[in-house]
Parts: structure tokens; sequence; C-alpha cells
């Protein structure tokens, strides 16, 4: 079966190429590994809009949107190009390991402050809480 347009798998490969790009544009990978520290991916949701037919060049906008004390959330928007059409959007949670999350964000001089969490993380992490249950039951 020959498919003309990005699969499911691609989407989520490609987040880990815009995470790369966003840690290397914004510093956070070398003050993180700086400080002792470490991330992995935790988890990941994404929802797609419509299709990237296959050669149809597109980008990906890449924001770290919330932390909590262990955590990074990021917001990938995937866009063509052509129409500027976010075609897929996806929340990632990186687990930071090794350091104290705050420790990282401090070194940034930009004076950032931690915003509001967003609306759909919450419902998120409700729903990632449900399933950490169940499975902490089957054992």
């Amino acid at each position: 079966m020959m498919l003309n347009h990005m699969n499911n798998a691609r989407f989520l490969r490609e987040l880990d190429f815009a995470r790369y790009h966003w840690y290397g544009r914004t510093g956070f990978w070398t003050k993180l590994r700086a400080l002792g520290g470490s991330a992995v991916q935790a988890s990941a949701m994404i929802r797609y809009r419509k299709l990237i037919s296959l050669g149809h060049p597109f980008r990906i906008e890449t924001n770290m949107v919330w932390w909590d004390e262990k955590c990074i959330f990021f917001e990938h928007k995937f866009i063509t190009l052509f129409d500027g059409f976010v075609r897929a959007v996806a929340t990632s949670r990186q687990a930071i390991t090794g350091v104290e999350l705050d420790a990282v964000i401090r070194q940034f001089e930009d004076g950032r402050t931690k915003p509001e969490q967003p609306e759909e993380i919450r419902h998120w992490m409700s729903a990632v809480e449900v399933s950490s249950r169940k499975l902490r039951k089957d054992r």
C-alpha cells in the first residue's frame, strides 16, 4: 500500500528533531548539561487536522508552553509552507533528570516566569494519571 502523505510515525519522529533544534536554539541543553541534568521524552499527544502530502514542505514551530517541578511541556505546530495551515498540533512532555528544573530555568536571563498551566495540558495530565493508576493495578 502506498501512502501519499506523511504517516503518523513520521510526525512523532519529527518531534524529536524539533525538540533538539529548540534545545540548541535556546541554549537550554547546554545549561541543563552544565548542571548535570538530562531530559527524556515522557509522553506525547498529537492532533491531526489535515494531512501533509508527500513532497509538501512544512515547518514545525516549537515552544515551551509550561513546566512543573519535573517536566517541561512543548507545543509543536506542523505548518505547511504553501498555505500557512496548521496541519497538526502536538504536545510533548520532557522529564528532566539529575537536576532541579527550577535551577535550569533560573539560568535564563530573560526573567521568564512560569505561565499559567494551559487547559489542554491540565486535562491531558489528568488522563495520564488515570492511565497510570490503571497500569499500577495491573501489576
